[in-house]
Formats: structure tokens, C-alpha cells, sequence
């Protein structure tokens, strides 16, 4: 969640109503299964998988199914947008 909040926070040019709302919508939305917060991290794996579809032209290229797969999305996400900047 700390590398979410990060990530939005980047992202941002909303007031912080506009944010502090944007946050509870997306928490508070349940999936399928009825688990909160999954969409945000799902939105988070679709980020990364353009690394995976941008290395299918270039050498290195990930596979998209351990990028799909895993684990902790937000953080690699802003690693490697560390990393990129």
C-alpha cells in the first residue's frame, strides 16, 4: 500500500479531497471474489505489463506472465520508475 500511495501521490494534480476520494472509491470497491483494494493493485500489474510488451521488440524482453504474476506490483512499479527517472 506504501508503494500505491507513492505511485498516486506522483501522479497527482488533484486537490486532496479530490485524491482522499479517489483513494476510498478504489479501495472500497470490491472484485469479483469481494476482496477490497484488488482493483488498485490490478491496475498497478496492467502498468507493469507494458515493460513486458515493450521488451518483446527490444533485447531482455520479460515475460509477461512473472510480470503478470507478480507479487508485490506497486513496489516493482516504482522501482523501476526510480530507476527510469
Amino acid at each position: 500500500m506504501d508503494f500505491e500511495l507513492l505511485l498516486r501521490q506522483r501522479e497527482t494534480q488533484q486537490t486532496e479531497a479530490a485524491f482522499i476520494g479517489a483513494l476510498i472509491k478504489d479501495y472500497l470497491k470490491p472484485d469479483a471474489t469481494g476482496a477490497l483494494g484488488s482493483w488498485a493493485r490490478e491496475r498497478r500489474r496492467f502498468q507493469l505489463m507494458d515493460y513486458a510488451r515493450k521488451g518483446l521488440l527490444g533485447l531482455g524482453a520479460e515475460k509477461a506472465a512473472a510480470i503478470k504474476g507478480h507479487p508485490t506490483p506497486c513496489e516493482e512499479l516504482w522501482q523501476r520508475i526510480q530507476r527510469a527517472g
